[in-house]
């Protein structure tokens, strides 16, 4: 298991992983995109991390109400944060994942 802080270990393990949700048990899966809203929280490796959140909600994975609205705090936060750069790619499907996170 990485320790709870230790970002840079994870990171590493989910370059060399590519997005493996359908390998983990729900528990693991919703610690890990706790872990993943905490990282785009603090503007952490986005890019590497955001394709996570897309895939558990492309994939209509079952999350806690506590984990959505951390996801949903946590990108409502990045779209705010003139200071951080989004291209319109990035910003649309922010928003399309939004839309589908909060329609359930």
């Amino acid at each position: 298991m990485v320790l709870a802080n230790d970002n840079d270990q994870l990171i590493r393990i989910i370059g060399k992983t590519g997005v493996i949700i359908e390998h983990l048990d729900i528990t693991s899966l919703e610690h890990l995109l706790m872990r993943i809203a905490e990282m785009i929280r603090e503007r952490e490796f986005v890019d590497l991390v955001f394709p996570w959140i897309v895939a558990a909600v492309d994939n209509k994975m079952r999350i806690s109400k506590t984990l959505k609205a951390e996801i949903l705090t946590a990108l409502e936060d990045l779209l705010k944060d003139h200071n951080f750069y989004l291209d319109q790619l990035q910003v649309d499907e922010i928003n399309r994942i939004w839309n589908i996170l909060t329609q359930f």
